[in-house]
């Protein structure tokens, strides 16, 4: 079976209006089987990348940093879910807090350090849209391309193990798309 896919950039995803301008396109593709690949919102991925590590040491405003990541996110969801935002809300918030504890633990290992957390972004986003895609009713599932995206453990510029990849595209990925009919999935990252 063929399967369409579609990539939104952080720009389709930069505000309430884009995600909803992006779940219209969805919705028309949302009678045959399609994998949905979205990155960090807008300039998530910049900020994420200030709170960085550099020689184990965090920047002294990555508390603000991380707080205006967070706010950015939630005034999205507040204006996409209206009153309804609660349960977006606690999965978004934690993934923050997971990446709070990490940044609680810095790494001296900036490239490792720089994967685990820009890509937060992208696992943000894929929340919120999934999550925007069912309350619109557009049935989808959530998918942490980690789980089918392999690759060797050069931090920063992982190559893929492509066989193992496509294993697990096989096992994982292409059930998930044919019981579902919509997958909502990350650009960008991989396990």
């Amino acid at each position: 079976m063929n399967y369409e896919i579609n990539k939104f950039g952080g720009a389709s995803v930069n505000s309430a209006s884009a995600v909803k301008n992006m779940a219209d396109i969805v919705e028309h593709y949302s009678h045959k089987p399609v994998v949905i690949v979205v990155s960090a919102m807008g300039k998530t991925t910049n900020n994420l990348e200030l709170l960085v590590p550099r020689g184990g040491v965090l920047p002294s405003d990555w508390k603000e940093t991380l707080a205006k990541v967070r706010d950015y996110h939630y005034d999205i969801i507040g204006q996409l879910f209206a009153n309804d935002s609660t349960e977006v809300e606690h999965k978004v918030e934690r993934l923050l807090h997971l990446l709070e504890e990490q940044l609680q633990q810095p790494s001296f290992d900036y490239n490792y350090s720089y994967d685990q957390i820009v890509s937060v972004g992208e696992l943000i986003s894929t929340t919120i849209v999934s999550e925007y895609l069912n309350y619109r009713g557009v049935g989808n599932k959530w998918m942490d391309v980690r789980s089918i995206v392999k690759t060797d453990a050069t931090y920063r510029e992982g190559k893929v193990d492509w066989e193992l990849t496509q294993s697990c595209v096989n096992k994982i990925l292409k059930p998930a798309v044919d019981e579902c009919g919509i997958v909502v999935t990350q650009g960008f990252i991989a396990g």
